[in-house]
């Protein structure tokens, strides 16, 4: 034999102990347990595949379990040592001849299927487990906690909630799981507004559909009839249920205020013969009608007098000749120019 050492420290093997990727653990081998015993890593207590022994005391590990331990402070459980050449011990190929190997998934817990595959030698039992349907996997999506078994690890993987989504409006990533919640306010996501059939980011339907949207459904609070939004403007001037103040201060609804004007003392009215404006109760009659005139007359005549003034004027300005025009244009320039720097400052 190859000297097996199994008075190893418990406290310090659980201290710095690391898992190697195996399934062949000592349990699911069959054999002398002495040749057993030389075929186990001491740190990881899986067959020995890819070895490494130690360059003082020959003890054989797991390459990658001592590369590990070695970058942990740690030597050989044996000896300490630190040197190790990568071998196989000696008659290794004639002791795994000796030793069968049951399928790992052979034990599966109670909730799983198990293995019937036992007693294996072990290039068959390595062939088997890369192909075994009852093998157990973690789901590699992260979050899932299930294991599964190998022949439903697919469809698994396809269906888990936790599995990667990709938004296809915003392009962001979350577990399938958030991908309904972050549908309903993504603000990428376009939506049909309901009354007008258009398309809208969905951040912006609301304020479109309350706001904006020419097809709202608006409610007229006078006459209680529907109105689109584009023709409930036209209503609002002229529907006959709106209230109207009249001249009197009173307030009436559309429908009845030509009536009312028919008889209010004081409604505007327009008198026919000289356009003067009145109410019904100031009684116009023919004397202010004349009244009226006469004073519209004379303002008339003072209009048309200060007219000849200012033809007269310009007849005068063009007979005269151009010297004295632009001396009289001087005499009028200097006063302006004058008073505009008065004011400048």
């Amino acid at each position: 034999m190859f000297g097996p050492i199994r008075q190893i420290s418990n406290e310090k093997k659980q201290q710095q102990e690391q898992p190697c990727n195996k399934l062949l653990q000592s349990r699911f081998i069959n054999g002398p347990q002495d040749i057993k015993d030389d075929l186990i890593c001491l740190i990881c207590d899986n067959l020995l595949l890819n070895t490494s022994i130690c360059c003082q005391c020959d003890q054989t590990y797991c390459t990658q379990c001592i590369d590990e331990w070695i970058k942990q402070g740690s030597g050989c459980l044996k000896c300490e040592g630190f040197q190790f050449r990568r071998q196989k011990p000696p008659m290794y190929d004639d002791f795994i001849n000796l030793i069968t190997i049951d399928c790992p998934f052979s034990q599966n817990p109670q909730n799983f299927a198990s293995c019937s595959e036992k007693g294996m030698k072990l290039d068959q039992s390595l062939e088997h487990i890369k192909n075994c349907e009852f093998q157990i996997k973690q789901c590699p999506n992260e979050g899932c906690k299930l294991q599964i078994e190998a022949n439903k690890y697919e469809d698994h993987v396809q269906q888990c909630l936790y599995r990667m989504y990709c938004c296809p409006y915003c392009n962001q990533q979350m577990p399938y799981l958030n991908s309904q919640q972050h549908d309903s306010i993504c603000p990428r996501k376009q939506v049909k507004c309901k009354q007008c059939f258009n398309f809208y980011y969905q951040n912006q339907i609301n304020d479109h559909e309350q706001n904006d949207c020419p097809q709202k459904i608006m409610d007229c609070q006078y006459c209680n009839q529907q109105f689109i939004k584009n023709v409930f403007q036209l209503h609002q001037k002229n529907c006959p249920k709106v209230p109207v103040n009249c001249d009197c201060n009173k307030i009436f609804i559309r429908e009845q205020i030509d009536e009312h004007k028919k008889t209010c003392l004081f409604v505007k009215l327009i008198c026919e013969k000289c356009s003067q404006q009145y109410t019904r109760q100031e009684d116009h009659q023919n004397k202010d009608c004349i009244k009226y005139l006469s004073l519209k007359c004379q303002q008339i005549e003072t209009d048309v007098y200060l007219l000849n003034e200012q033809i007269n004027e310009i007849k005068i300005h063009l007979n005269m000749p151009l010297y004295k025009q632009q001396s009289q244009y001087q005499s009028m320039i200097r006063p302006a120019i004058f008073q505009q720097r008065n004011q400048f400052f």
